[in-house]
């Protein structure tokens, strides 16, 4: 998916009732959901579009099935986004996410991790259409969800000030994004170590900034760095 749209698997719960055929009703639709939301994240990994919007649709079929505010159903409305905004239909994307951004709203409430997942993928259709303006708002509350659910040393908080970064790098706002991508490399490296390869790539996307601003020494050496990185992880091999 071209601006990095998340998807998801399935809910963590599945809904108990009280009747012992409620529950077999339940468990028997669960698992229908389940086998088409699968397949349909599968074809969307194999490029099969059609295949994924077929498998998709079925999967919303039963989800609605579930509960207005069933996490199913917002899964699976995220999951039809995504193939969406592959295929351009970014109207149709947005409407799908923002459905998919009220149901986690008013399931989980406004801080749910979930939410920082939707807020961060509809940044991503907006950004996939040069929306600018309407990236940052998203961007910042899922980052604000992230450091207060997970610290503010986590992967996935240095993944939304990477985020950010990236926007502001392409709004010409390169002081701003420097920190960003500062913040999120701190956090990478602090987590992952310095030799890590998602710290290569920060490096990379840090060193096309600083090119772009014309900070052509800085930049060979970030490159450099970020180069020695990669060429030590073809010397160790893929198991190391």
């Amino acid at each position: 998916m071209k601006a990095g749209l998340v998807v998801l698997g399935g809910a963590a719960v599945v809904f108990a009732c009280v009747a012992f055929g409620h529950r077999h009703h339940a468990r028997r639709e669960h698992m229908l959901w389940q086998r088409h939301n699968e397949a349909g994240l599968a074809a969307l990994d194999d490029g099969s579009h059609a295949r994924a919007e077929e498998e998709f649709r079925a999967a919303l079929t039963v989800a609605e099935k579930l509960g207005e505010q069933d996490p199913r159903l917002a899964d699976t409305l995220n999951n039809l986004a995504g193939l969406y905004c592959d295929q351009g239909r970014y109207a149709d994307a947005e409407s799908l996410l923002e459905r998919a951004l009220a149901i986690w709203e008013g399931a989980r409430g406004g801080d749910h991790l979930e939410v920082a997942t939707i807020l961060t993928n509809l940044a991503a259709v907006y950004l996939d259409q040069g929306r600018y303006g309407k990236c940052e708002a998203p961007l910042r509350r899922a980052l604000e969800i992230r450091k207060g659910a997970l610290g503010s040393e986590h992967l996935d908080v240095a993944q939304s000030l990477a985020d950010l970064a990236n926007l502001h790098h392409a709004q010409g706002r390169y002081a701003e994004a420097e920190t960003r991508y500062k913040e999120a490399l701190a956090i990478r490296e602090k987590v992952l170590g310095r030799d890590h390869l998602s710290v290569a790539t920060t490096l990379e996307v840090y060193a096309a900034l600083l090119r772009r601003a014309g900070r052509d020494s800085e930049t060979a050496a970030v490159e450099a760095r970020a180069r020695a990185i990669r060429d030590k992880h073809v010397q160790e091999g893929p198991t190391k």
